[in-house]
């Protein structure tokens, strides 16, 4: 799961420079921009599933023992992909 939000919100990332490239913009240029426009989407969507996430890493249940190791993951995971 993690994976394929990762591989996400590259695609759209790219997509989107790919788009600005096609207009004719410089490549530096056309990165910032991409980024600018997607940056709070991508944000959102992060912080988002760290909020889905890491509550549930510190509940004390036999399921939040059992999650625990696959929340961290996650949300390492994906904060590791936003700094990226």
């Amino acid at each position: 799961m993690v994976i394929g939000i990762l591989v996400d919100d590259a695609i759209d990332e790219v997509e989107n420079i790919v788009r600005h490239l096609r207009m004719g913009k410089a490549p530096i240029q056309a990165a910032k921009e991409a980024a600018d426009e997607i940056g709070l989407a991508v944000i959102a969507t992060t912080l988002s599933l760290v909020a889905v996430f890491l509550p549930t890493a510190f509940m004390r249940d036999i399921a939040g023992r059992f999650f625990k190791q696959f929340d961290w993951t996650a949300v390492l995971a994906v904060l590791t992909s936003l700094v990226v």
